[in-house]
């Protein structure tokens, strides 16, 4: 690179450094300027919105206070002769408002007052599908509208009753409020915020400025968007302010970059001409020295002192030795140009020698390779007769000959398992084609001879051919045969015809067999269904048409979940799922849904079709339909248990003629004189004891009967152990010991409380009855155990883990082996029919299946019984204090009860009434509806019975709830049916209380009716 250039480069990199650093300076300055500015437009922004909160407050406070007032909405409902609340006219001044309206919940306008001012707002100036539409998005909304006279704010609010702070109640209507911005309201916000503001219209979002500075003028431009109902913008707001400080800043940061500029100009004009001085003209004399090759333009300057005089002599000492050097090369270059020319000769000498050795080579390579082509085509004819001859034998196939003319065959190649197989030998074979034919079938002949003659016609390009022959040991073989003409005349005319034969006997067997099967398939009355891998469905019987109504052509490709009638649980079909993947047979049973939506019961057999590698391919599912099977099934089981139901009547009669002698017997105690406080209280503990025991008898019979719905709660089994026993004392022979061992301090379960309780009562009664006539011992224990898979007494199938046990244990009589293999059977006994008849331990081992647990039973003649019933404990963290009694709830709303029965009105009246509400009754459901129609507000909740005379209470509380939608009923029944759930909520009941009830039921009853929406 020259020295110019580098001197230019060095120049222009100062003045690149002084450039950057110009920039920098003025950036800082830019920045500080934003800086200022930014906090301006925030202090601007800041104060503007400010003052606009301020200004809105009023507004918002009108609007919020005015939406929660039960006058405004009972003036919305009544407004004929009834003033607005509060002096219209002091409102709009003291809340700076233009205009009021009074919307009803159908959108209509029930009310509007505007200022003197602004006559032209007396309309609401939104349509009623407007305001549908508005109002269907959220209740609240704030908005602007543009007007001839200026924009006008619109804010709406629901109107809610007083009470409903939290707006949770349907709207009574809606409250709306205007507004007007006209230019004075804008010259006084003007004066607030120091600021220019204009209104302008808008056409969309992008025509809407942003923040702006202006350097000249030192203002600060800002704008707000004003939005309609919709969300569109409507028009805008453009505030201008004044900022000074930023103009003299801007001003001062202009004066100071000037005076940089100049400072750098001078800096670079001392710079040039000492470079021009002292680097330029010495560089110059060199540049013109070498550029002529000539000593001369350096004379001057070699006498210098300097470093350019030092250079300038090196240079003038090169031109001396440059002159010597030259006259040195000149003469070694001719002595080179002798020596190439006789090293050209060698070279052209030695290509001559290398070209004919080259052909040499060539044609010795050609005739090595002549030879070992040769070779492989020898080895290739080889291989391939032996691969003809070993495709041959694979195929069992035979290759034959037919001249057309004479009829002469010959046999040109046969594989050895053919002629083993035909029992012929090659020779024997086929001489002539009418040998041939001989040994064919007369079905056959026809179809040979079909096939050759139109082949030999022209019609066809090759014959084949299937034909029955006769072996040499008089069995049959299908032959299939194909072949074409192998050699014509001059004129075209066939000559021979080549074909081959191979044995097809097992391929007809097999199709015969799967034409077998096809059939047997199409016929069978189960379904059945073929799916991939993927359980999309390849095949379905005709059978699964008849039975799900779905054709083949509607479920090909699709899953056969198509069919799921959602009564199963995920886990149902995950462990079936489970299964198949391991590649083994699921059997189970399905409940699914037909094409016309009824259900189908059916016992499923899905197998997994395996490859030669083990991997599953298809499933092959076989259904039988059992729904007449399961529908009888649970026909004839009903009817066992109502025939039960009907042995066992001496042994119900019996049990409620004890619970009754303890009520009447308990209740004169209590009416004798004298009977001091303490006794009164037990005798009635006792009576209500003996009342829950015949509820639970009503409620032993209706699980017997039917299925009913168990109230699974934790429970704690100590404490019904120990109030069964104490009402199991005064009713067992004083010949009976009752021991109790209690060896279990985590003692919950999750189980329905009562049927616990009916289980031991069953236990202990029949324990009881054992040991009547000798006396003896009836040992009841608790204890927990971890159960590992064996009991003492039996095989019970439970999963290992954490078990109650409960044993109850009597030294009666015991019983025989063949009485107890029998003793859960629902009507077995070895009671008279005055003693029972054997419900208890049928119902009893109901429940504790029911349960999760298990129950088996040790007994020896005279040595007593001994049963166990196992229960999965509950977790640690499960609290059992649901089953404690609680403080009956209290209310102060009105009741209507209905019934027929007085007692019961009677009672219920004492238990609500000390509660804090107010009750008024009736006897008969028409009663109950004069006393409803007279006052329909004054009620807050009506009882009423099911079944009273002329009307149930279904058909009641529809009546009710016509005269006053949405009023709460609470239905009482003593028979509940499992309809009645259905029937009570299209009635509008919201709760069934079951009878026999005690004070806590009706309570919570009462006020979860009440509570609920």
């Amino acid at each position: 690179m020259k020295t110019t250039t580098k001197l230019s480069l060095l120049l222009v990199s100062t003045v690149l450094f002084f450039v950057c650093w110009f920039l920098y300076v003025q950036r800082s300055e830019e920045q500080q300027l934003k800086l200022l500015l930014g906090s301006s437009i925030d202090s601007k922004n800041t104060i503007f919105d400010r003052v606009l909160k301020l200004e809105a407050a009023p507004f918002e406070t009108f609007i919020f206070d005015y939406s929660h007032d039960d006058a405004v909405i009972d003036f919305l409902q009544r407004r004929a002769g009834q003033p607005f609340p509060g002096n219209p006219e002091k409102l709009l001044r003291a809340f700076n408002l233009s205009a009021i309206w009074l919307l009803r919940p159908d959108m209509s306008q029930g009310f509007a007052l505007c200022s003197p001012a602004a006559p032209e707002l007396g309309a609401f100036p939104l349509s009623k599908i407007q305001l549908q539409k508005m109002l269907s998005q959220r209740y609240f909304h704030h908005f602007f509208i543009s007007t001839a006279k200026g924009v006008l704010e619109i804010r709406c609010a629901p109107l809610q009753p007083t009470a409903d702070r939290d707006r949770e109640s349907p709207p009574q209507g809606f409250l709306c409020a205007g507004r007007l911005w006209s230019p004075a309201y804008l010259d006084m916000l003007s004066g607030l915020t120091e600021s220019s503001i204009r209104i302008e219209d808008i056409r969309d979002e992008t025509s809407v400025p942003g923040t702006a500075y202006a350097f000249d003028t030192g203002t600060i431009s800002f704008s707000r968007v004003l939005r309609a109902w919709d969300n569109r913008p409507v028009v805008q707001m453009l505030i201008t302010s004044d900022t000074p400080v930023l103009r003299e800043f801007s001003n001062a940061s202009d004066a100071k970059i000037f005076q940089f500029l100049l400072f750098f100009a001078a800096i670079q004009l001392m710079l040039y001409v000492a470079l021009l001085l002292f680097v330029r003209l010495p560089l110059r004399s060199i540049s013109r020295s070498l550029e002529k090759a000539s000593p001369r333009p350096l004379a001057r300057l070699a006498q210098a002192n300097n470093e350019f005089g030092k250079i300038a002599r090196l240079i003038v000492n090169a031109f001396a030795q440059q002159q010597k050097l030259t006259g040195e090369i000149a003469e070694r270059a001719r002595a080179e140009e002798s020596l190439l020319e006789a090293n050209q000769r060698l070279k052209a000498r030695d290509q001559e020698l290398n070209a004919t050795n080259m052909q040499f080579l060539a044609a010795n390579q050609q005739l090595q390779a002549n030879l070992q082509q040769l070779r492989e085509s020898e080895q290739q004819l080889r291989a391939q007769e032996a691969y003809l001859r070993l495709a041959l034998d694979i195929a069992q196939e035979t290759v034959w000959e037919l001249d057309v003319l004479t009829g002469r065959m010959k046999i040109v190649k046969m594989s050895d398992t053919a002629s083993r197989d035909s029992g012929y030998a090659r020779e024997e074979l086929y001489t002539h084609w009418e040998q041939h034919m001989a040994l064919t079938e007369p079905e056959s002949r026809e179809r040979m001879q079909r096939a050759i003659n139109d082949h030999v016609q022209g019609k066809t390009e090759r014959f084949a051919y299937e034909s029955r022959v006769q072996k040499k040991t008089g069995d049959w073989v299908w032959l299939y045969s194909i072949g074409r003409v192998s050699e014509r005349d001059g004129e075209g005319n066939p000559l021979t015809l080549l074909g081959t034969s191979i044995d097809i006997t097992q391929i007809k067997q097999a199709q015969e067999e799967l034409n077998l099967l096809a059939t047997a398939l199409e016929q069978a009355w189960e379904c059945i269904i073929v799916t991939d891998r993927h359980a999309q469905i390849l095949y379905a019987n005709p059978a699964f048409e008849r039975t799900s109504g779905y054709s083949l052509a509607e479920v090909l490709g699709k899953n056969p979940r198509m069919l799921k009638s959602g009564k199963h649980e995920a886990d149902h079909y995950a462990s079936m799922w489970e299964a198949l993947n391991k590649g083994q047979v699921w059997r189970g049973h399905f409940i699914n849904k037909r094409k016309d939506g009824s259900l189908i019961e059916e016992d499923s057999t899905i197998t997994p079709l395996c490859n030669g590698a083990g991997s599953i391919t298809n499933f092959i599912a076989v259904k039988r339909d059992v729904t007449d099977t399961i529908r009888m099934e649970r026909q004839l089981r009903q009817s066992q248990k109502m025939e039960a139901i009907g042995t066992l009547a001496g042994g119900i009669a019996h049990d409620f003629n004890n619970i009754l002698t303890a009520i009447i017997g308990y209740t004169e105690l209590t009416l004798l004189p004298g009977t001091d406080q303490k006794r009164l209280r037990s005798n009635l503990e006792q009576v209500l004891r003996a009342g829950g025991r015949a509820r639970e008898l009503v409620s032993q019979i209706l699980a017997f009967s039917r299925q009913t719905e168990q109230e699974m709660r934790p429970v704690s089994i100590t404490p019904i152990i120990k109030e069964t026993l104490r009402f199991l004392r005064a009713s067992l022979p004083a010949t009976i010991e009752i021991r109790q061992r209690i060896d279990a301090p985590a003692d919950v379960v999750m189980a329905d409380p009562t049927q616990l309780h009916q289980v031991l009562m069953n236990l202990c009664t029949n324990a009881g009855h054992a040991m009547r006539d000798s006396g003896g011992m009836l040992d009841i224990g608790l204890s927990r155990i971890m159960y590992d898979g064996t009991v003492t007494c039996g095989h019970a199938a439970l999963k290992p883990g954490a078990y109650l046990r409960l044993s109850v244990s009597d030294t009666g009589h015991g019983m025989e082996r063949d009485v107890l293999d029998h003793i859960f059977e629902p009507y077995f006994t070895t009671k008279s029919r005055s003693d029972g008849t054997g419900l208890g331990l049928a119902v009893v081992h109901g429940i504790v299946k029911a349960h999760g647990g298990e129950i088996v039973a040790c007994s020896e003649p005279g040595k007593g019984s001994t049963f166990e019933v196992l229960l999965p404990a509950a977790d640690a963290g499960q609290d059992p204090t649901a089953t404690v009694s609680k403080v009956p709830a209290r209310g102060k709303e009105s009741i209507l009860i209905v019934d027929d029965e007085k007692a019961l009105v009677n009672m219920a009246v004492q238990i609500l009434e000390p509660l804090g509400y107010r009750v008024r009754t009736a006897y008969v459901p028409e009663e109950a509806l004069a006393l409803f129609e007279d006052s329909p507000h004054y009620f807050d909740l009506v009882i009423t019975d099911k079944i009273m005379p002329r009307m149930t209470g279904f058909i009641l509380a529809e009546r009710i709830r016509r005269i006053r939608p949405g009023m709460p009923v609470l239905m009482c029944t003593g028979f509940a049916e499992k309809s009645d759930a259905a029937k009570a909520r299209d009635a509008g009941i919201r709760k069934v209380l079951n009878k026999p009830y005690n004070v806590n039921d009706i309570a919570a009853a009462v006020r979860e009716a009440l509570d609920k929406p």
